[in-house]
């Protein structure tokens, strides 16, 4: 069984499985967590004074595959008593994951690993100095990687993952009866391995700052004016979208006051207006909820395409399930291979492309990531998209279904990021 307690502590993308963020001694206790001694727990920051203060969430028994706390050292920590910042354990002390200090003085700040059978496997990572520090550790599936500062600074394959506890207890400020001096900032786990850049974004804080970057972001909000009506890109770029060509009515997708998106008949579609700030090179991201309702295909969710010509497209085969991410280059059209997407049913689609990658260029994302698509691509920029729009809901044929919030980045999200978008938008979107 694993502990999701406490997640709703922390803004996560979906796959964080424990987060405290110190906010206060009776919150702490409130959400879980047994405070021994006294620990001064205010404004993100549980501050340990070194004689008997610790805090205990117990039962703790999950997967950690990712690791990251924030940490402030002491510069008096002197002697060869050992200490632990933080740790998971068995009933008896056991440790299967901790951090501490082995020896005295902060040049011998290790992480300390036991597998299941308690034999211990110790490794010194790095001397670290007096004040905060981010640490993060991640299993990767064959080895540890440690982080310090969004700088990966060891990896240790010598030991085999140790998360087969089934009882147990998540400890921060001792293990046994060695106490810490020091402070604890947020601390989150995870049942996924965070990618190196992950990790970087968590300690810069620009995890979530993708939020306010978006290109283009089409919530369908709104529908504004009269006709041509039109509904607001909120990038703050002013890249709003008119229903239809602007000036037939039968173009227009039927909008519900009040819901997130377009209900569209396979004549509908909206129209953002080509405009260079729009235009997709290396690098791209979209992201585009749908509930396709008929196989009636050869139409896309989105796409940059004109009469004949598609530079990239959320793209539904014809009398198929089936979708694809194309991307037209100058060396040529790639595309990835087909996901069936669920009809009557509300799916987050999340599309990549990165040319600087060697490989696995294009991706295709279905909801959370249990169902992936990927293709090498062609190592080019995208072609030339002058005099083309963006356009929701067609390209040769129109799409059948609801159309909810279409976003748009000039750079690859992590999976962290486009987690996060799946996760915010069933908040709002049924039926799912």
């Amino acid at each position: 069984m694993a502990n999701t307690r406490d997640k709703g502590l922390y803004p996560q993308a979906s796959d964080v499985t424990f987060a405290e963020k110190w906010t206060s001694q009776t919150q702490t206790e409130n959400n879980g967590g047994v405070v021994s001694g006294n620990p001064v727990i205010a404004n993100g920051v549980c501050t340990f004074d070194g004689t008997g203060d610790a805090v205990t969430y117990e039962p703790f028994y999950t997967t950690i595959n990712t690791l990251i706390f924030k940490v402030f050292l002491n510069s008096e920590v002197t002697g060869a008593s050992s200490f632990n910042v933080m740790g998971s354990f068995e009933s008896t002390d056991s440790s299967f994951m901790g951090f501490g200090n082995v020896s005295g003085g902060l040049t011998n700040e290790t992480f300390t690993i036991w597998d299941t059978l308690a034999s211990s496997v110790t490794f010194i990572k790095d001397t670290l100095t007096a004040g905060w520090h981010t640490i993060g550790l991640v299993w990767n599936g064959t080895s540890y990687n440690f982080y310090v500062d969004g700088v990966a600074k060891t990896t240790y394959s010598g030991t085999t993952h140790c998360d087969q506890i089934t009882s147990g207890r998540l400890q921060f400020g001792k293990r046994a009866a060695a106490y810490f001096t020091g402070g604890m900032g947020t601390v989150i786990t995870s049942d996924r391995a965070y990618t190196a850049q992950e990790i970087l974004d968590n300690y810069n804080n620009a995890t979530y700052s993708y939020i306010n970057r978006e290109l283009l972001n089409l919530q369908m909000h709104d529908k504004t004016g009269t006709d041509p009506y039109y509904t607001s890109d909120l990038s703050g770029n002013g890249y709003d979208a008119t229903y239809g060509d602007g000036g037939t009515p039968t173009t227009y997708p039927t909008k519900a006051t009040g819901d997130n998106y377009n209900t569209y008949d396979g004549l509908d579609y909206l129209t953002v207006a080509d405009n260079r700030n729009l235009d997709i090179t290396g690098q791209m991201t979209v992201t585009a909820w749908c509930r396709p309702t008929s196989t009636t295909g050869n139409c896309a969710v989105t796409a940059r395409d004109g009469t004949v010509n598609r530079k990239w497209l959320i793209f539904q085969a014809s009398s198929t399930s089936n979708f694809y991410f194309y991307v037209q280059c100058d060396g040529g059209l790639s595309n990835t291979p087909a996901i069936a997407l669920p009809q009557n049913k509300w799916s987050l689609v999340t599309v990549t492309y990165d040319r600087t990658l060697s490989s696995g260029r294009l991706n295709f994302y279905l909801d959370d990531g249990n169902i992936s698509a990927s293709a090498n691509g062609i190592d080019e920029d995208i072609s030339s998209q002058v005099g083309l729009p963006l356009h929701v809901g067609k390209y040769v044929g129109n799409f059948r279904g609801d159309i909810g919030p279409v976003k748009l980045w000039n750079y690859p999200l992590t999976k962290t990021q486009w987690l996060n978008e799946y996760y915010q938008g069933r908040k709002y979107l049924g039926n799912l």
